[in-house]
Order: C-alpha cells, then structure tokens, then sequence
C-alpha cells in the first residue's frame, strides 16, 4: 500500500467560530484515511501547512508510521510548535486510520486497547447570569452528563492578561458562580473549572482556595501556559488537582511540567500534540509520575472519535474533554456516519475498523 494523494477540506465550525480541516490520504489500493484537526485562528496556514508537511508521504507505504513520523519531525528543521505538530496530527492520524482499516481493526486495538470500553465525558456548562447557568446546567443533566466544565467566574476573559488587576467583584463572582452550579448539578457531579491561563500566581492561588471548597475536579490552565515554574508555584499552594496541557505540542513540551510537579492532570490535544504517538508517549510519562489524562478536546465529532480512541489504549485516562451542546450533536450526526449516543455520561468505543467511522 502506497500513499498516492493528500486532500483536505476546510468546513466552518456550525457552532462557534473557526473551521474543521479534514485531511484524507488516498492509497493505490483505494483505501482513504482520514482525521480531523484544527487550530484556531490559523487554519488555512493549516490547510497549506499539511500539503507541505505531507507532501514526503507521497509514495510511501503509510503503515511505517513511527518512522515517518520522524522523518516528518526531523526532516523540517524548524521542528516543534502547534503550527508544525498539527500538521503532523492530521497526517498520522489518517495513517493509523489506514492501518487499522487494511488490517480490519480499530485503532485501539493495534495500541493494545481497549483499557475500557465506555469513555467519560464532560460537557462545557455556562451562562452570563444565574437563570442561564442553571438552565444550562440542568440541560447537560437532563442529557445525561455526569461531569461538566464551566469559566473560572462571571463574564468572559479569555483574552485578558494576566498581570491585569482582578477586583475582588470578580472573586466574589467566583464564589457566587460556583454555589449557583453546584447546587444545580448536585453534589455527586464532577465540575472542572478553566481559567483559559488568564491570571498570574497570586491571583490564581486565591481562585484556587474559593474553589477547594468545592470539590472541583481539577482548575484548568491557572496561569499561561508557557511558563512551568509559575504553574508549579500555583499547584504547590493548593489542594486541588491543577490541569494544563492543551497548547503543548509533542513530548519534549510536556517534560518540563512533569519535572517541575506543575500539574496533576495533563490535557494533549489529539490533533495539536502530535498525533497518537506523542499522545500515548505523553501519557506513558504521565503515568510514570502518577500523573491522569483529561484530553482537550472542544473540537469536531471526528476529532472526539480520535481522542476516544486515544483514551481506549492508556490506563490512566481520567475523563474526556466535549462542547456537550445540541448543535456539536447535531453536527455530529451530520458529519460523522454511527457517532455514538451518550449514555450515563459515556460514549461507547467505536468497534469498526480504523477509526470506527466514515465521513458523511
């Protein structure tokens, strides 16, 4: 089997902003793999970016897949960066989806999975005032949700510096926030908080004490993500899981976070970090430190079905990042052919061959 053709489409996002870029290799024996990847903001370097990367492929046999992987890596000089692993995630993504095609197995199954066969996932839940929090959270409940996700306080953030004064309204807000969802979910949900990596140490720290009363899951990005020391200084001074991980790519990124205790939860992103490979190396030393893996994942259906797979084939898999809205579902069912149902707050693995689906 030889790779012949590298095609892609760029599809805008039905709900949000940004595209899904599609990445399908054609082969002489007419298979076609496929995979889903994104990057905010930048996806049609992406597109082009892929057709760059890729166009080494061209000719080989796709099942060679570590060492192509490599060859991809090394042979840019430039080496590392979310721009460069994306494109590398489109690419080795749609070889195992091959692999596991021409041998008529899932991907799991050729990674030594499944470690489980139903994967837990959480839902964003959110809401500028206290009537649409709850209606939001009483939506995900009443869809079977058993764990969500909602912004670390009132009002968005996500592009405010972390150095920027934070009134104590705001931390007021945090506390009011977190009453209000807790008492609509109940006590037995899992509530993850995301900071979008907004806020400096200190600021972080006393968000992190208003949610140790709680019981959160873990906090989300605390702090930017570029720099392990000051996540460590937050995780240190608090007692609650700290979470980070979704802007890293490759193994090399993820190193020093573990090294300096800077997080208990470690979050790759499929289609960002690498592909699968970097993925399950990333957890192989995450669990060497006793260290969880929630993965990022605010993505397309066929990027879900990816991460799924991924959590199928590690033993140290905590919970899987989704929107949980009724427009991603309903995107789903549009894009994706037997996109599973959520049941009791799971989804069911895929048990086709490859990654269990095909493109509509």
């Amino acid at each position: 089997m030889k790779i012949t053709r590298i095609e892609t489409r760029l599809v805008g996002v039905p709900f949000g902003k940004g595209n899904w870029v599609y990445t399908m290799l054609h082969t002489d024996d007419g298979l076609v793999g496929i995979s889903e990847v994104t990057c905010r903001r930048w996806e049609q370097t992406l597109e082009k970016g892929i057709h760059e990367v890729g166009k080494y492929l061209i000719g080989k046999d796709p099942t060679n897949i570590e060492d192509l992987w490599e060859k991809l890596y090394r042979d840019s000089f430039w080496v590392g960066g979310p721009l460069h692993a994306t494109c590398i995630s489109a690419l080795e993504w749609a070889m195992w989806d091959l692999l596991g095609k021409k041998l008529g197995v899932p991907v799991y199954k050729l990674q030594g999975g499944p470690t489980r066969t139903k994967i837990r996932v959480y839902a964003h839940v959110d809401g500028d005032t206290p009537e649409s929090l709850r209606s939001a959270a009483a939506d995900a409940m009443a869809r079977g949700y058993t764990a969500v996700k909602t912004r670390v306080g009132p009002g968005g953030h996500a592009r405010r510096k972390e150095t920027e004064y934070v009134t104590k309204a705001f931390f007021n807000g945090v506390r009011k926030k977190m009453e209000i969802l807790r008492d609509a979910v109940g006590p037995d949900v899992d509530i993850a908080v995301d900071a979008h990596g907004c806020f400096s140490p200190g600021d972080a720290i006393r968000i992190g004490r208003i949610l140790e009363d709680f019981d959160v899951l873990f906090l989300e990005e605390p702090v930017p993500p570029e720099n392990p020391d000051a996540m460590a200084e937050v995780a240190r001074k608090l007692r609650i899981p700290i979470a980070t991980g979704e802007r890293l790519a490759t193994v090399y990124s993820f190193q020093q976070l573990l090294a300096k205790d800077a997080a208990m939860v470690l979050q790759p992103d499929v289609c960002n970090v690498g592909g699968l490979s970097q993925a399950k190396k990333v957890a192989a030393m995450a669990e060497a430190c006793y260290r969880t893996i929630a993965p990022h994942n605010p993505n397309g259906p066929l990027a879900t079905i990816m991460s799924m797979q991924f959590a199928a084939c590690i033993p140290n898999f905590l919970i899987l990042e989704t929107t949980g809205d009724k427009q991603s579902m309903g995107a789903a069912a549009e894009f994706i052919s037997d996109f599973p149902e959520l049941v009791d707050g799971c989804y069911e693995l895929p048990k086709g061959p490859g990654l269990g689906v095909s493109l509509n």
